[in-house]
């Protein structure tokens, strides 16, 4: 399947209980379009809403910050001569 393009989309999106998130009607038309299912995490139940924590911090971690991957650098020296 050389050449085929695969794209997913998401089947839930796991949340915690922000009003951003439960009240946004943008954020319904967006999931319905996508026929994905909002899964808020319990309240007071922080081992649910860990993923999402996680995800955030690494995206303010700078990741989603950095310039487009252009390739890696060439190599200094080869192993083949």
């Amino acid at each position: 399947m050389a050449g085929t393009i695969v794209r997913a989309k998401p089947h839930r999106l796991s949340t915690d209980n922000a009003w951003a998130y439960t009240h946004s009607n943008a954020l319904r038309e967006v999931l319905a379009e996508l026929e994905a299912k909002h899964v808020p995490a319990k309240q007071r139940h922080p081992s649910q809403n860990g993923n999402a924590e996680l995800f955030s911090r690494t995206l303010s971690g700078g990741w989603a910050y950095r310039g487009p991957f252009t390739g890696n650098p060439a190599p200094k020296h080869s192993r083949h001569g």
